[in-house]
């Protein structure tokens, strides 16, 4: 965004607090909420960072009665505690969507439409 000189990004994302169950290894998850949510990724509140380019996979606890939200995503970007590059959000990591279907993908927007 910063290199095309967007102001706003194509896929808002919509502030809401979802629990992530998120981590390497299906079998060793660690537990965060988000701070925002949208189409494309999601803002996970965390001081337990993975670096930049790291994929992770991820179950969105959606409020949707449905089962989780299983999906792979990339971190993006890092809100570190050394280096802030947005102000207004906790330490964490900006984490995109990688492997989502288009079935998962409307559940999402259903959800975010609901808000």
């Amino acid at each position: 965004r910063e290199q095309l000189s967007l102001l706003e990004r194509l896929s808002p994302r919509i502030e809401t607090r979802v629990l992530v169950n998120y981590g390497l290894r299906d079998d060793r998850l660690l537990q965060q909420h988000t701070v925002n949510l949208g189409s494309g990724g999601f803002f996970l509140a965390t001081e337990a960072l993975l670096s930049i380019d790291t994929c992770l996979n991820f179950q969105l606890e959606l409020s949707d009665g449905s089962l989780p939200l299983c999906c792979r995503g990339r971190v993006a970007w890092l809100n570190h505690p050394d280096w802030i590059k947005k102000q207004q959000l906790p330490h964490g990591m900006g984490i995109e969507f990688v492997d989502i279907t288009d079935e998962q993908l409307q559940r999402v927007l259903s959800y975010l439409s609901q808000l």
